[in-house]
């Protein structure tokens, strides 16, 4: 990957050009998306409920928005904190 960046033809002086990758950059973090699910289950809402709500608000997978959570709850439930300062 860092060899196709310099000049290949190699007349020039070796410089290195970086280039941004194609395509969409994250817009949402995930720890949001968790904390979303996190605070509707707190408040009694159904799990597939909380995460059929998450997927309409941050226009996510229901693999991301699960997957996602499944990440951060150990971290909330040591920190509840944690899904409320966002």
């Amino acid at each position: 990957m860092l060899a196709d960046a310099f000049d290949p033809d190699g007349e020039d002086d070796l410089r290195l050009s970086l280039k941004r990758k194609r395509g969409r950059r994250k817009q949402t973090n995930d720890r949001h998306v968790a904390a979303y699910v996190y605070r509707q289950r707190q408040a009694g809402v159904p799990f597939e409920s909380a995460v059929a709500g998450a997927m309409a608000a941050f226009k996510r997978s229901r693999g991301k928005v699960t997957g996602a959570f499944s990440i951060w709850r150990p971290h909330f439930d040591l920190d509840p904190k944690l899904a409320t300062r966002i």
